[in-house]
């Protein structure tokens, strides 16, 4: 099974837990603490990186739990999960007597550039969704029927389809965060650094895949894909389960190859 994808998930990208567990002790003896804690967090917690970027002092609650600020449907929204017990510990050790940024850094205001997809724009005039197409993929097609339904329907003019195109078009800044934390590219560059000394790199494998050794070994030990679920944060089941059905086969297909 080493080296192959089964059900989406690429089993030569997700470190083994031996892999995780050295390359984090290579982080700690060979580099500056903050970054061993920062992957100590991504691998007890499976947070994305970004997410473990703007983690602050206060969001470790009582009780072992953090609040995380995650981004659903290009909106930030807080949520509570629960976390060991034993990085719960550390992480407080760590923070002793700190205020603000976990990992404190030099990292600019964050802000997120998007531009709103056609599909989702509301019409001025009927107040509808356009271009509910999943067949309308290419921007200049959404555009044209855009235009076209603001024309035929509603017999708006020129000028007056141009001015709400540009509005739709219009790319949006959405401000995150006024910086000040550790940069999420200074980590991955790091991570990346860290395994290599580990001697555990393969292409592919960045800071993410810890994300995905915490998310295979959870449901490995627990077999609950609704915990994994909660922790990871994914909006649909449906993404947690490809994690559950790629550990059950390889599972089986192990039982087997050991009974061969």
């Amino acid at each position: 099974m080493e080296g192959t994808a089964t059900y989406g998930i690429d089993w030569s990208k997700i470190p083994s837990q031996a892999e995780v567990q050295h390359t984090v002790e290579v982080a700690k003896n060979d580099h500056p603490e903050m970054y061993h804690m920062a992957f100590h967090t991504a691998m007890m917690t499976g947070l994305r990186v970004s997410e473990i970027a703007h983690l602050k002092c206060e969001d470790l609650l009582p009780g072992s739990r953090l609040k995380v600020t995650r981004r659903k449907k290009r909106v930030l929204k807080p949520s509570i999960i629960d976390v060991f017990p034993s990085w719960a510990e550390s992480m407080a050790a760590w923070i002793k007597d700190r205020k603000g940024w976990m990992f404190p850094g030099s990292c600019g205001p964050c802000i997120i550039h998007r531009r709103p997809k056609f599909e989702e724009t509301h019409c001025p005039d009927c107040n509808r969704h356009l271009l509910r197409l999943d067949q309308v993929r290419k921007k200049c097609d959404r555009i044209q029927n855009f235009a076209n339904h603001l024309t035929q329907e509603h017999e708006r003019t020129p000028d007056e389809v141009a001015e709400w195109v540009e509005f739709a078009s219009k790319e949006i800044h959405e401000p995150v965060c006024a910086g000040g934390h550790l940069h999420v590219r200074s980590l991955q560059s790091r991570f990346r650094l860290t395994i290599t000394q580990a001697g555990a790199y393969v292409p592919g494998r960045g800071i993410h895949s810890l994300r995905h050794a915490f998310a295979v070994k959870l449901y490995a030990d627990t077999k609950n894909i609704q915990t994994v679920r909660q922790l990871l944060g994914h909006e649909s089941i449906v993404t947690t389960q490809a994690y559950a059905t790629s550990v059950d086969v390889k599972e089986q297909l192990d039982k087997l190859d050991r009974r061969g």
